[in-house]
């Protein structure tokens, strides 16, 4: 039988392939707004931090938490990156140069102690920064609807699960800390401009990581809460609180846009 750790990664390469081709049809029948909703919930890191707390506990989970609430920090100049780079380039170079913005963020970031009020003010500042600098851009072209040739999604699908295959094992190789690294690489807006920019190009993505800028504090406060209750209330507990409290966001968010009391696009 396979062990915990492979059950998990294979339920997590499928979670990702299903939820990037699932934003790829939403934002073209609705729009950049409705996609990066589901973009930004925790369904990538969920399944990692099950991993984590299979194999090393809560006290570990908790601990994992921390860096990862701070390394979440850099996911801001990724997503900005990325917006710029994609209204004039193509995937390659956009996608390249956000994940070198990533790295850099993310290193000089473990190179520092975190407390969790530290990491929760980063958090705050980084993606409000975001959300001020890229907000010309959260309306995108109209989406196309094309008609989809039988290979197209699946093959999209499995670059998406190739990339988070790479990702978590890279992760496994290098140590239980680089695993907890790994729980927050940027895998799934990576999917997302895999399978969006060449199908709607780079402007159409572009829209749906400026969208994506609020829905990560929902993310942002969903790895408080597993870090502060991992250990006091259980992983299963604090996993579920995380993803109310992500889940929960991201719905006032679209009720609140759909009240017309957000200039954010459809």
């Amino acid at each position: 039988m396979l062990d915990s750790f492979w059950l998990s990664l294979i339920a997590k390469m499928i979670a990702s392939g299903a939820l990037v081709i699932a934003v790829a049809l939403i934002v073209e029948r609705t729009g950049p707004f409705t996609g990066a909703m589901v973009a930004t919930l925790p369904l990538s890191a969920g399944p990692a931090y099950v991993v984590i707390g299979i194999e090393h506990g809560p006290d570990f989970v908790a601990q994992s938490a921390l860096v990862s609430l701070a390394v979440n920090t850099a996911v801001a100049p990724f997503i900005v990156v990325y917006i710029f780079m994609a209204q004039r380039f193509g995937l390659v170079a956009s996608l390249s140069a956000a994940a070198a913005a990533w790295l850099a963020g993310a290193g000089l970031i473990l190179h520092t102690a975190w407390s969790l009020p530290a990491s929760l003010a980063a958090n705050l500042l980084a993606f409000s920064a975001g959300i001020l600098v890229t907000r010309h851009y959260r309306t995108g072209p109209i989406p196309q609807r094309f008609a989809a040739r039988w290979w197209d999604m699946p093959l999209r699908a499995a670059l998406v699960m190739a990339v988070t295959l790479a990702v978590v094992l890279g992760g496994r190789l290098l140590g239980p800390a680089a695993t907890g690294f790994a729980a927050l690489a940027p895998v799934i807006l990576t999917s997302v401009a895999i399978v969006l920019h060449p199908r709607q190009g780079g402007r159409t993505a572009a829209a749906v990581f400026a969208n994506s800028l609020p829905g990560m504090f929902g993310f942002t406060a969903a790895l408080a809460i597993v870090q502060t209750t991992a250990v006091p209330l259980g992983l299963a507990a604090a996993l579920v609180l995380g993803l109310s409290m992500s889940v929960s966001w991201n719905i006032a968010l679209l009720l609140l846009r759909y009240r017309g009391l957000f200039g954010f696009s459809r």
